[in-house]
């Protein structure tokens, strides 16, 4: 006979299911705004908390494991919620993808910080209580990160970076740089000059 994962018995399951969807929605998110930015500071918040869901979701099956429950099954019947909208903010010259993936990013991260709060509580297993306010605390430290970052970009406080085009070693243009603005990598000794390409900043190499 199927097991009834939506019944109040099996609250724990069922909430460790609908977690572990976000948490491998997170992942596959992560992974590809990586793909999205040549920034090394936003690349590695972003692989950072790839890691980190990662280890999430190793966690809730262990504990999915623990209680005897079919993830499989779990996971098709305990749907979890849609994710929200990206937080609001206007443009600004040179950030638009970065905005774009750390405005998204960070209302999903919102999102979680405010169901795993309510997880903890809802859970009657004393480790998956544990689990979640753990949780809980992982993503508000995300929304933190993913919130300074921001605030630094529209502050007009962001040091304007790239994987070098040539070598990947990361190469700066400085604070709240101009378009035109020109660097040197340290490892290929190539220069490059500050261009803006679709509202995103970018760096094109100085031919000599």
């Amino acid at each position: 006979m199927a097991i009834d994962y939506t019944a109040p018995q099996n609250i724990d399951l069922c909430i460790m299911g609908k977690s572990l969807v976000l948490e491998q929605m997170a992942s596959a998110r992560y992974a590809e705004h990586q793909r999205l930015t040549s920034d090394p500071q936003i690349f590695s918040l972003l692989q950072g908390l790839q890691r980190n869901e990662e280890l999430h979701e190793k966690e809730l099956r262990e504990h999915i494991q623990r209680l005897e429950g079919n993830t499989e099954e779990i996971v098709a019947q305990c749907i979890g919620p849609e994710e929200p909208e990206s937080v609001a903010g206007g443009p600004i010259p040179g950030y638009k993808t970065i905005l774009e993936i750390l405005r998204k990013d960070l209302a999903v991260e919102h999102q979680a910080v405010r169901l795993y709060a309510e997880f903890s509580l809802q859970a009657s297993d004393p480790d998956v209580k544990k689990l979640f306010a753990h949780f809980a605390r992982a993503e508000n430290g995300h929304v933190n990160s993913l919130g300074y970052l921001m605030r630094q970009i529209e502050r007009g406080n962001y040091d304007v970076s790239f994987f070098c085009p040539v070598c990947g070693w990361p190469i700066s243009f400085g604070e709240n740089p101009t378009v035109g603005a020109e660097t040197r990598c340290r490892m290929c000794h190539v220069s490059f000059k500050l261009d803006m390409v679709d509202s995103d900043f970018a760096p094109v190499e100085v031919k000599l």
